[in-house]
């Protein structure tokens, strides 16, 4: 049977989008679900949980759904935006991080630690999908965060870009997220990054412990903003304000990027992790 939907499509775009991909279905001769969910070469489980607003339909799903229900160009367009519209309502902000994202958003300087992964101001999408996918996101739903961080990326070209100084730990340009063509665009991508005015990039070789090496942060600073540390967290990123936290934060930023190779010593080994990654392919 049908899943019973508890969610209401006048205020869950999610199930607004699934009404409406059920009526295509059944205006297309699928009465029920079992014969269309042959169709399509998927379970009728997932079909049902699309239709009743407890998942999103991924690109292809989606694409094979229009197709076999013969969708028109009208039906393609709205269902199309609906789909975007959900997407972004699913990315939403959490509370807690809504004081960093509004810091980073009007900062003049971002401090960037980064010793386990690419930070996700630097991030490719099929990177961004990866990370969140493994955090536990359905694939719709880390497509729609991954979306939403690509936007975030703006304010590095800008008119009037934000300045970032992001230090790396080398384990970072070697650590597998996703598969070896996401790591070759990724680091492409870093490279690109740090040859732009605003960027200045350094890794931290690999060697011996110090203190601040397990634990990545950020710290956003700007006439417009309080100083704004985040703390990156596995289950929930902390925010800070505190002066105090930000003077010594910022103490052992500088003391980590000390440990830094210089910016082109540090293109040159993202160019050899890059060689490495290509060569997998």
């Amino acid at each position: 049977m049908p899943r019973p939907n508890h969610r209401d499509p006048e205020s869950d775009l999610s199930a607004a989008l699934g009404e409406e991909l059920r009526r295509l279905r059944v205006q297309a001769g699928y009465a029920t679900q079992d014969p269309f969910a042959k169709a399509l070469g998927y379970g009728r489980e997932q079909v049902s949980k699309i239709e009743t607003g407890y998942e999103l339909p991924s690109e292809s799903l989606f694409d094979r759904w229009l197709d076999q229900c013969q969708a028109t160009e009208q039906d393609r367009y709205y269902l199309g935006r609906s789909l975007r519209q959900a997407r972004r309502a699913r990315a939403a902000t959490p509370a807690f991080a809504k004081p960093w994202r509004e810091a980073e958003g009007k900062a003049e300087y971002l401090l960037l630690w980064s010793p386990v992964l690419v930070p996700g101001l630097l991030q490719v999408r099929e990177y961004a999908i990866a990370v969140f996918v493994e955090a536990g996101f359905s694939e719709d739903e880390a497509m729609a965060k991954a979306d939403d961080r690509l936007e975030r990326q703006s304010i590095l070209s800008s008119d009037a870009p934000v300045h970032v100084t992001v230090v790396l730990h080398e384990s970072v340009l070697d650590r597998e997220v996703g598969s070896p063509e996401t790591m070759r665009q990724q680091l492409e991508q870093l490279l690109a990054s740090s040859q732009l005015p605003n960027v200045i990039m350094q890794v931290v070789k690999r060697g011996r412990y110090f203190f601040g090496l397990e634990a990545p942060f950020e710290i956003a600073t700007g006439d417009a903003i309080p100083d704004t540390l985040v703390m990156v967290a596995t289950v929930e990123d902390q925010n800070s304000q505190d002066k105090a936290l930000l003077r010594e934060s910022t103490k052992l930023f500088r003391q980590i990027q000390s440990r830094a190779l210089n910016a082109e010593d540090s293109r040159t080994l993202i160019r050899e992790a890059l060689h490495r990654w290509s060569q997998q392919q």
